[in-house]
């Protein structure tokens, strides 16, 4: 049983039997809310997971809260309170309820992450890498290709893991968690770091050609809207908008 903490969303219960059902009732709601639930049996259990196309909010049956961002999905086994164990695939912000007596495990590509009662972000958007940031509390991480790979995470610390290996230890990246909380900041963030960041908050790519991509830039935007966002640097920089196909270009506005 899933139970989300958005008004629109709906309790549904998957069962084997009801597969053609379900699958009909999938695809009509994905039409009418965007987003929709589905179920993948095996010879023992049947499997719920997320997909959404905008930030979702859920509280697992152990009460650990998920954050869960477009384009993503959560699998976890009904009987998640014995054993606390969940799938994922994308980018998700994990608030886990203590329990001393059974771990919360997380599996996300070739990484375990172990915690007891934690909070922490995991961004697998990128196959290549899986990125850990460490929000409270402490977090252990494991290659499951080589037992003998592990890290432990404390609160303002990060990893990634790529290509079968750990990278070291080091600060808690930037914006990591404009995605959930709606926030772009940058301190003195050179102006091609900006617009990197600002291509994976909308999920545009936006593409830099300027003189002025080593100026740096400070500045706190409280609910971001693309727009608003590309008019600011275009006024800060001097630069002109063009739209290319699917991309979006920031050039040096040489008529001025």
């Amino acid at each position: 049983l899933l139970r989300a903490t958005e008004k629109q969303e709906t309790k549904i219960f998957l069962r084997p039997w009801m597969k053609i059902a379900a699958m009909i009732t999938i695809v009509l709601a994905a039409a009418m809310m965007g987003y929709y639930y589905k179920a993948v049996s095996s010879k023992s259990t049947t499997v719920a997971y997320i997909y959404s196309q905008k930030l979702n909010v859920f509280t697992l049956p152990d009460n650990s809260i998920v954050s869960l961002n477009k384009h993503s999905q959560l699998f976890y086994h009904p009987t998640i309170t014995d054993k606390r164990a969940v799938d994922l695939t994308g980018e998700a912000y994990f608030d886990i309820q203590h329990n001393a007596d059974r771990p919360f495990e997380i599996t996300v590509g070739s990484v375990l992450v172990r915690v007891l009662g934690t909070a922490f972000n995991v961004n697998a958007t990128n196959k290549d890498s899986i990125v850990i940031s460490v929000t409270r509390g402490r977090v252990k991480v494991m290659s499951l290709l080589d037992t003998t790979q592990s890290l432990l995470l404390t609160k303002d610390q990060s990893a990634c893991f790529v290509r079968n290996s750990f990278c070291s230890i080091q600060a808690f990246p930037q914006n990591v968690l404009a995605w959930k909380n709606n926030v772009l900041q940058f301190k003195a963030t050179p102006l091609c770091d900006v617009v990197k960041n600002i291509s994976v908050y909308f999920d545009t790519n936006i593409q830099l050609n300027s003189k002025a991509q080593k100026q740096q830039l400070t500045v706190k935007i409280k609910d971001p809207q693309l727009d608003s966002v590309l008019q600011l640097l275009r006024v800060m920089y001097n630069l002109e908008i063009t739209k290319k196909n699917s991309s979006i270009v920031l050039k040096d506005n040489d008529r001025y």
